[in-house]
């Protein structure tokens, strides 16, 4: 996509709800029709001039990509981030929920809900730290509960905060830069500890905690487990002979259980041989000497155990794998990490990389850079390498033959990770058959140890075939007339079953598409936007009926224009879709969105303008008066919101996903594990009740066939409905029962 075309789009978010706005900072939510009315937040920062705006892009452009990286729905992603004019923007996804902050309101926790929540955050934070990102900003009031996940979410990372003290120079460079990055995911644990503390406790945090003195207030702590009580002390209190707090580390020893007091009982029969004399004591003194012997040889293999286990001192924290990437390749394993706690090199150990299912003769598993490109099956192998030092050889990776590497003894759990890290797939056919391939990773360590199987699964597609588009030739019309046209086709051989995007923007003039067009777009598919564009989304199919009818497109001119206007027609074919469940994607970009753009000259040709006498005197020119077109009344919109909207209809226990304009609503009722089954409802709504057509799979409301026409009252339409919330969670039931 070019950059153009990226610029263009950029300008589709469209504003739904201004939450902050002040001079130099104002946040947003904002939708994209082109996902189908996601929802977005957008911040906006005011910098002091265009070039400033770059900078600030070019300073934390590193951090936020790194942003990015994670995939994990318990942080709040990232969308994109641009500077535009004199602003820098930040696009993150929007997470609605109850703030801890506000839940922490609703009562106390037992110990069981602490570790119970701790349990759900531990592994995220753990997943950030690995990717070298900490959050920074950790309290009650930045996590979310998502109601639909049952989870917490991270929200309001401090590069927020940076970001904005940077603009407004209270700091000359990132706060990050200052910090030690180990010490800045202490503080992210430390945050998160006290957090906890906050909602198991009620109270606030200068009540539980001195972070200059890092002593915690035990008075204001309801009781805790000993071994629980030691965790917080250890995060929050530190001693220099402790090791620093991870996120695994924690989650270890957070449910750990304690052991049992040994409590020494004496049997009844000490007693009874104190009783019998000479022989009961010499009995006794032997079984002394024994017990003696039997608890110093306890004591020192307690200590050769305890030696053993002891942990090493914490290794730095290790660097993002460099995972390769290509326009022919794709790394497969980046994530795959390796531990062996009594293994310190792999002398004799095997990587075994082989294809278990759809394996063929054009398939590749190769080291990268390591394997040659036209390596020879018959060959006896090459040598792999690490830090300019041989560890192994390979041998294999052609075809369904299995990649081997066969270490020696410099290779340890340190290298075989690494080299697992540059294993990539390759396929070296122009036409290779598609589908899934599913490959194992293997691994032994020379000493008799053998890994768990590590599974992945490779999607091979036929690339993404670009939209294009096909225009009239160029229009004529006379000023300030109106002009209808169509004649506007789109191909696209491979557009998946979501539809495609159009876009239609004039620069000196308006532009409508007309939503009654036989088998063509309907009204809810066909969305003018602010800028004065339409963007019609749909089936390839329904967009053709629509814009090659011969009246579908009406233009006017500006006021007095004359001369060139232009019609630029978008189309963003929205990407393609697989139906195989993988990661790993083959070739590169094969999926990605496609885009075309087409420009139609409109001719607007001058006119006479009638000649008008004066007096001197300044008399109004009366104009004909035209009547306004009547506006449409909504009825119970505050009941059925106007746009996309999701509630919960309690009665049939079902989902709801519906588009309204005007007085007509479209949607699809479903259960929420099951989305791709659903039934299709049109509905009229009026002052007092609501016609509704249901279609399709009438079985979710309880009846049979496959249409049905009824009429509602108001009250018995909603009564059973939760609160609407905006935006669209089955966007694609949706827009099935709109195409129908």
């Amino acid at each position: 996509m070019n950059s153009a075309t990226k610029n263009k789009l950029r300008d589709r978010y469209r504003t739904i709800k201004k939450i902050l706005q002040q001079q130099n900072k104002k946040v947003s939510l904002v939708e994209d029709p082109q996902e189908y009315h996601k929802v977005y937040r957008l911040n906006k920062f005011l910098c002091e001039d265009t070039t400033s705006a770059e900078q600030t892009l070019q300073n934390f452009k590193y951090e936020l990509e790194k942003l990015k990286q994670p995939k994990n729905n318990q942080i709040q992603g990232i969308k994109e981030f641009f500077s535009e004019d004199k602003w820098f923007c930040l696009v993150q996804n929007d997470v609605e929920g109850d703030s801890y902050e506000t839940i922490r309101k609703t009562g106390t926790w037992s110990e069981y809900d602490i570790v119970a929540w701790l349990n759900q955050l531990l592994p995220v934070l753990s997943d950030l730290h690995r990717h070298k990102i900490s959050h920074g900003n950790i309290s009650p009031e930045n996590i979310i509960l998502v109601e639909s996940k049952k989870l917490p979410v991270l929200i309001n990372f401090g590069i927020e905060q940076e970001i904005e003290k940077y603009i407004t120079g209270e700091t000359e460079q990132q706060q990050a830069a200052n910090q030690e990055i180990s010490e800045q995911f202490i503080q992210d644990l430390r945050d998160l500890a006290v957090t906890a503390l906050i909602l198991f406790s009620g109270k606030d945090s200068k009540d539980l905690y001195d972070a200059n003195t890092k002593q915690l207030q035990w008075d204001n702590i309801p009781l805790l487990s000993d071994n629980r009580k030691e965790v917080f002390s250890w995060i929050l209190e530190g001693h220099p002979e402790q090791d620093s707090p991870t996120a695994d580390a924690i989650s270890q020893k957070l449910n750990t259980a304690l052991q049992p007091e040994t409590n020494i009982v004496v049997p009844p029969l000490i007693w009874k041989l104190l009783f019998w004399g000479t022989r009961g004591i010499f009995i006794l003194f032997i079984l002394g000497v024994a017990l003696v012997l039997l608890k110093n040889a306890i004591i020192s293999l307690y200590g050769i155990i305890n030696s053993l286990l002891e942990k090493p001192p914490p290794p730095e924290l290790p660097k993002l794998p460099d995972c390769p990437s290509g326009s022919d390749l794709i790394a497969i394993a980046c994530d795959v990490t390796v531990k062996d706690i009594d293994s310190f090199d792999f002398e004799e150990g095997k990587l075994t990389i082989k294809f278990t299912k759809n394996g063929t003769t054009d398939d590749r598993l190769e080291i990268y850079n390591q394997t040659p490109q036209n390596q020879d099956s018959d060959s006896d192998g090459y040598s792999v390498t690490d830090d300019n030092k041989v560890i192994g050889t390979s041998t294999g990776g052609i075809g369904t033959t299995p990649l081997e590497i066969t270490f020696n003894s410099n290779a340890n759990p340190e290298a075989a990770e690494k080299i697992i890290h540059q294993i990539v797939y390759r396929n070296v056919s122009s036409q290779p058959s598609t589908g899934t391939r599913k490959v194992e990773l293997k691994l032994t360590d020379g000493d008799g140890g053998t890994s768990n199987v590590v599974n992945r699964v490779i999607s091979i597609n036929t690339p993404n075939i670009a939209p294009e588009i096909q225009l009239p030739d160029s229009q004529t019309v006379d000023e300030d007339n109106e002009l209808t046209f169509g004649g506007i086709t789109v191909s696209d051989p491979d557009a998946n079953s979501n539809g495609i995007a159009v876009q239609l923007q004039v620069s000196n003039g308006t532009i409508e598409v007309q939503d009654d067009i036989p088998e063509g777009l309907i009204f809810s598919q066909i969305q003018p936007n602010e800028d004065g564009s339409i963007l019609l989304l749909g089936p390839v199919e329904r967009i053709n009926k629509t814009l090659s009818a011969k009246d579908a497109i009406t233009y006017k001119s500006n006021s007095d224009f004359n001369g060139t206007d232009t019609l630029t027609v978008t189309v963003d074919d929205q990407g393609k879709i697989t139906t195989d469940i993988s990661n790993f994607i083959w070739p590169v970009g094969a999926l990605e969105p496609k885009t075309d753009r087409e420009t139609l000259n409109i001719e607007i040709q001058a006119i006479n303008d009638k000649p008008q006498l004066g007096t001197g005197i300044e008399t109004e020119i009366l104009e004909p008066e035209i009547p306004e077109e009547p506006k449409v009344e909504l009825y119970n919109s505050n009941l059925i919101p106007v746009g996309p909207y999701n509630f919960y209809e309690s009665g049939l226990g079902k989902n709801v996903s519906y588009v309204r304009r005007d007085n007509t609503m479209i949607g699809a009722l479903y259960n929420a594990q099951e989305p791709n089954r659903f039934t299709c409802f049109e509905a009229t709504i009026g002052k007092y009740n609501v016609d509704v057509k249901w279609r399709g799979n009438l079985d979710l409301i309880g009846r049979s066939g496959e249409s049905l026409n009824r009429n509602y009252s108001i009250r018995d339409f909603t009564v059973d409905n939760s609160t609407p919330v905006s935006g669209l969670d089955n966007a694609d039931a949706v827009r099935r029962c709109q195409n129908q």
